[in-house]
């Protein structure tokens, strides 16, 4: 009979199972208590079964981006009065849903605007001279937005031999990066 962490990560995949929750890694602590270990599972199950949309003004405009509208709209197949949530790049959660949508755009009505922790109460920043191989710094950008790294700065050192980046190219892999991760930041 298995004991300690090992016997609570197989009750929770077996009530998972029951459940017909998709398992999930999960980082377990001594002495937690398993409905709230449940509570946990069920709550993440619900986040990665979520589609989440970057819209950097949604506050103020109430309108998704032209791209993220399309997206929603002709890929997901939603319609008026579907709920989606969207993130604006600075850690909060819009939950809105579907008012209007015509050609390319898509008017959304917010009806609760939350802001969870990140979990820390400090900023992770990174430093990177890009590399020659422009592939590289990208699948770097990319990683290290998903691991949770707050800001990269590109520096310029003395024997770098890119001297110039594309931000326009490097933002877009960063929302992507964020978007796939489920991150509000």
């Amino acid at each position: 009979m298995p004991t300690g962490q090992y016997a609570c990560l197989l009750q929770i995949r077996c009530i998972a199972e029951r459940c017909r929750l998709q398992p999930y890694p999960l980082i377990l602590y001594n002495r937690r208590p398993y409905k709230i270990i449940f509570v946990y599972l069920c709550h993440i199950a619900k986040i990665y079964s979520m589609q989440l949309y970057y819209a950097p003004d949604i506050e103020r405009d109430n309108e998704l981006p032209e791209a993220e509208s399309q997206h929603c709209i002709k890929v997901m197949r939603l319609g008026i009065g579907d709920e989606i949530c969207a993130t604006d790049g600075n850690g909060f959660l819009y939950k809105a849903k579907i008012s209007s949508t015509s050609g390319k755009r898509c008017k959304v009505e917010i009806f609760e605007k939350s802001q969870p922790g990140k979990g820390r109460d400090y900023g992770l920043e990174i430093a990177i001279a890009p590399t020659k191989n422009n592939d590289r710094t990208e699948w770097f950008v990319e990683k290290s937005t998903e691991v949770g790294i707050d800001k990269i700065d590109f520096i310029k050192c003395r024997f770098s031999e890119r001297k110039e980046i594309k931000c326009d190219r490097m933002e877009k892999i960063a929302v992507a990066a964020m978007k796939q991760s489920l991150k509000l930041y």
